[in-house]
């Protein structure tokens, strides 16, 4: 499920302030040899749960603000926030990808009792130079919770970690 609300303000520029969620259903009993995790099939889930693909669409539940604001019509600005957690405390936690990011977490998870993966913060900024380029850059921060650093070794890169990038878009 996902469901979405926002409001784009009248004036100079266009901005918009907008909230949403989204649910994923996970398995709560890891033990059975069943499976009740959601399996989006084809994930494609950048930049659906923040830019870093640290969270997928199984077992979650995701929580996000957003605002983004166009100054003019070759320039855009966005800022997010989300907030993850996971639907089924026993079932594993899943980016983007779909694969587990330590082999073995879901059998650790059998007796979880925690929910709260981390939080992402993302900043996004489009200029479009030409109708055939356009350029853009973006950073993002994950700040995971104290349940993903006592289960996730660090090796997995997913402590408080930084992503960024720039890119350019050419037509032709």
């Amino acid at each position: 499920m996902a469901a979405k609300a926002g409001w784009t303000f009248p004036g100079n520029g266009e901005w918009r302030l907008g909230a949403e969620y989204d649910f994923a259903t996970g398995d709560g009993d890891a033990t059975d040899g069943k499976s009740k995790t959601f399996n989006n099939l084809y994930p494609t889930n950048h930049p659906f749960y923040g830019y870093m693909d640290y969270q997928g669409w199984r077992n979650m539940k995701g929580w996000n603000l957003v605002t983004n604001f166009k100054p003019s019509r070759r320039t855009f600005l966005l800022a997010q926030y989300w907030d993850f957690s996971l639907a089924q405390p026993k079932d594993g936690w899943y980016p983007a990808s779909g694969v587990l990011p330590a082999a073995g977490l879901r059998t650790a998870l059998a007796t979880n009792s925690d929910r709260h993966v981390g939080r992402e913060i993302d900043f996004l900024f489009r200029f479009v130079q030409t109708r055939l380029v356009v350029w853009e850059a973006g950073y993002g921060r994950f700040l995971p919770s104290a349940f993903i650093k006592s289960r996730v070794p660090a090796s997995a890169h997913v402590y408080a970690s930084d992503w960024a990038y720039v890119m350019s878009t050419v037509k032709f």
